[in-house]
């Protein structure tokens, strides 16, 4: 049975090799670029001039968290707070997790469930492969933030801590985890990859809508506990601001729950 599910593994992540390999080239690439660039800006002085040219409505609008991303620090951990790289990692999860509505689509699941292997093993093979993905990719930032420092930063200035870069790492890779237990629930209920990634993304988007709205509307605030972004705020990270132990956390059981859920959907779908 082990053999069986490392096959699967196998399989998944051979077909996936190329795309996994160039994104966590490019996320080191990107981490190393974010140091070269901060490193630039700390030795010609250039933070305090982009302070100062801040307007005031961005100032009152974003608060002091974004005066404090204008620094060597907020520079460097850039990729971790970047709308486009979150959206981008979130999509990847969304794509590794459908893969059961694929396998369904081009009827390879009939090659799976001719030979005796258990319904809930296309489902785990998946859940695997998403917490692989998740630890690689944001490894890969950790690791290309480190590199950058080290090839860039200047002599005598302080690094981000070790700790912050992986709690920064560590918040990502759950929230990548939550989002693709949702699209593995429902990729374990359709009949196409494309339809199941669709509403998958869709549904986080609409989750994300939903936290920007509380985040400007009081009333809003107890809707919003139920988007993932409300627990993914690595901003406050970034600039020193304590988070707590349970964000990380309730995202982990959200990923958790989406693997129930599409257990028992997968077992009991007519295929």
């Amino acid at each position: 049975m082990t053999r069986a599910l490392a096959a699967l593994i196998g399989h998944s992540a051979r077909r996936s090799r190329a795309l996994l390999g160039a994104t966590a080239a490019l996320l080191v690439v990107f981490q190393a670029l974010a140091a070269l660039m901060a490193a630039s800006f700390e030795q010609a002085g250039s933070f305090d001039q982009m302070a100062a040219m801040v307007p005031d409505f961005l100032r009152q609008a974003f608060g002091a968290s974004f005066l404090a991303l204008l620094t060597f620090d907020g520079i460097v951990l850039l990729g971790f707070f970047h709308f486009a790289i979150i959206a981008f990692l979130v999509g990847l999860a969304i794509a590794v997790a459908t893969e059961p509505a694929s396998e369904v689509e081009h009827r390879f699941n009939d090659l799976l469930l001719a030979r005796p292997l258990p319904r809930w093993m296309p489902v785990a093979r998946s859940a695997i492969l998403l917490a692989g993905v998740a630890l690689a990719t944001c490894g890969a930032m950790c690791a290309g933030t480190w590199t950058g420092l080290a090839l860039f930063a200047p002599e005598g200035i302080d690094w981000p801590s070790p700790t912050l870069i992986l709690s920064l790492g560590g918040l990502m890779a759950a929230l990548m985890v939550c989002c693709g237990g949702v699209a593995l629930a429902i990729g374990s209920a359709a009949r196409r990859r494309g339809v199941a990634g669709a509403s998958a993304g869709l549904l986080v988007f609409g989750l994300f809508l939903v936290d920007v709205v509380a985040r400007v509307w009081e009333p809003a605030i107890l809707l919003a506990r139920l988007s993932p972004f409300h627990y993914f705020d690595p901003i406050r990270l970034a600039v020193g601001q304590p988070v707590t132990w349970w964000h990380p956390a309730v995202l982990l059981l959200a990923g958790a729950a989406g693997f129930a859920v599409a257990l028992a959907v997968y077992g009991r779908r007519d295929l």
